[in-house]
């Protein structure tokens, strides 16, 4: 069930045997499940009822938010990796993106307008070992290294979004402060404080 802070439902749906289900464009997004009840290798949107209105092959769902979802054949690629771009609106439209080799996308983090993915990039030559941030731009493919931004990597980095946009907040690869990246100038901040551990991040609205 999707709710608001206020109770007001928007979404709601029952589902048996399936393997997670992500409210989407009014309805949901889930993994199939095969016939000796396994999860299968691809993605159906559904209505509340369970019935298909689209199928996407041989894809895992890698995120969810608004009106955006992002879809792949494997979550992290050496060589080559499509990544589906669904967009909801009056329809859900399809747009896919060929990357290069792709870091593991799972616990990433998408800008409030959906043009750009932040993921960490996990330094195994260090420990314990820390992510550096990197930007995925959905409108080129084309990768950047965030600069001098470290993140968690036990727990994730919970990538979070100010409301209007400007600011994105996750954790420190110390796992004990805060950042936050001004998306607009590109730099890296510090908030005060200091924690025993962080193993999420939420923003509160206003």
């Amino acid at each position: 069930t999707e709710v608001d802070l206020r109770g007001r439902v928007y979404g709601h749906g029952q589902f048996v045997g399936s393997f997670g289900v992500e409210p989407f464009a009014g309805m949901f997004l889930r993994h199939t499940v095969t016939a000796d009840k396994r999860e299968g290798e691809d993605v159906e949107l559904v209505d509340a009822s369970g019935a298909r209105r689209q199928l996407y092959r041989h894809v895992s769902v890698v995120l969810v938010s608004g009106k955006t979802a992002l879809l792949a054949d494997r979550v992290a690629c050496e060589k080559r990796c499509d990544l589906h771009i669904l967009t909801a609106g009056s329809s859900v439209t399809e747009r896919v993106l060929h990357l290069g080799p792709t870091p593991d996308l799972i616990e990433g983090g998408l800008t409030n307008d959906g043009s750009r993915l932040f993921v960490g990039v996990r330094q195994e030559s260090a420990d314990p070992a820390p992510s550096v941030v990197s930007e995925l731009s959905l409108a080129t493919g084309q990768w950047r290294p965030v600069t001098d931004a470290w993140a968690a990597t036990y727990y994730g980095a919970s990538y979070r979004f100010s409301a209007d946009g400007r600011w994105m907040f996750f954790v420190d690869a110390d796992e004990k402060h805060v950042n936050a990246y001004d998306l607009a100038a590109r730099r890296s901040y510090r908030v005060k404080g200091d924690f025993a551990q962080i193993t999420q991040l939420e923003l509160l609205p206003a």
